[in-house]
């Protein structure tokens, strides 16, 4: 592969990634700004009725608001907890690949440059692969990781 193969292979990945955060956060931000409108949805009939009186839909609120912050810790930690998911990912095949031990069947794939061994795949913030053959102890360098 020439250089501007493998920027252009860069490229587009960095792209791919960039539009998954924008899908997600699309998603996120569409979940974060009706989650604050949902109770008066559910109360809109008791209050047009006139059947609740301040004190209770003040309660109300306060208790829509508590569940909606315990269910927002997760859409707002979300990069957190994958980076933590992706390090520990990472540290378990580190350790497997010291030992000689097989990898899980989702940590491991055949190596598609046709190298003997197996190629570990570590992901690291954003969503970009690393490939590394263990035994080669060098990276991957039939395609652009």
């Amino acid at each position: 592969m020439t250089l501007s193969e493998l920027f252009i292979n860069i490229r587009r990945n960095y792209f791919r990634l960039y539009r998954n955060y924008m899908y997600f956060n699309v998603g996120r931000y569409v979940y974060l700004q009706s989650d604050v409108m949902f109770p008066y949805v559910l109360l809109g009939p008791t209050i047009i009725a006139g059947k609740i009186t301040l004190g209770p839909f003040q309660q109300i609120l306060g208790a829509f608001s508590e569940v909606r912050t315990s269910f927002q810790y997760l859409i707002t930690s979300w990069s957190t907890i994958v980076d933590l998911i992706s390090i520990y990912k990472r540290l378990r095949a580190f350790e497997a690949a010291i030992v000689g031990e097989p990898l899980a069947a989702i940590e491991a794939v055949a190596d598609p440059a046709g190298n003997s061994g197996l190629v570990i795949i570590a992901s690291h913030r954003g969503g970009a692969r690393r490939r590394f053959n263990p035994r080669a102890q060098t990276p991957c360098t039939s395609h652009p990781c």
